[in-house]
């Protein structure tokens, strides 16, 4: 794991990989989530007790997506540096917030299988694999499973936009 710094500046030919690396490792992530998910038309069966796991993974997807996002707000200066605030690229949340201004509500917000709604975000991503103890005392798990429609439907949403944003990146290299 990287240390904390504060703020980087990088060339252009490094931002630019930068950003090409992220999205390459959303890609990998949103790549097996299809394969085990299935798409609109394919669709793959997906039990239950799995299903934490690819909403845990989405969500780092979509995490790191968030980073993109920011990476691509950046411009670079006259001295041809690109300036990378640490406070953002290093925070779980700020990166989640740029992936929540930027991404449509469908591809953060799901539904569940008791009908609540959980979102893409750090503390979920966390929680869906906390237990709890409810009001009668009984042992439960903190978030719900996700609704594997819903889930599946993201997914293969951001996998083709991201297969977008690489290729698009790699042109202009």
């Amino acid at each position: 794991m990287g240390a904390k710094w504060r703020q980087k500046n990088i060339t252009k030919k490094q931002w630019n990989e930068l950003k090409i690396k992220t999205l390459s490792n959303v890609e990998m992530i949103l790549a097996v989530l299809v394969k085990n998910l299935g798409t609109r038309t394919e669709i793959v069966a997906c039990p239950s007790e799995i299903r934490p796991v690819y909403f845990a993974l989405y969500s780092h997807a979509v995490e790191e997506y968030g980073k993109f996002l920011y990476l691509s707000t950046l411009r670079i200066t006259k001295k041809g540096k690109a300036r990378i605030e640490g406070k953002i690229f290093l925070d779980h949340n700020e990166k989640f917030k740029y992936a929540k201004k930027h991404m449509p509500k469908s591809h953060i917000e799901f539904k569940t299988e008791s009908g609540k709604k959980i979102k893409a975000v750090w503390d979920s991503r966390l929680n869906i694999f906390n237990t709890d103890i409810d009001e009668q005392n009984n042992a439960t798990d903190i978030e719900d499973v996700v609704k594997p429609y819903y889930l599946r439907m993201a997914v293969n949403r951001l996998f083709r936009v991201v297969k977008k944003e690489i290729t698009f990146i790699e042109k202009q290299i």
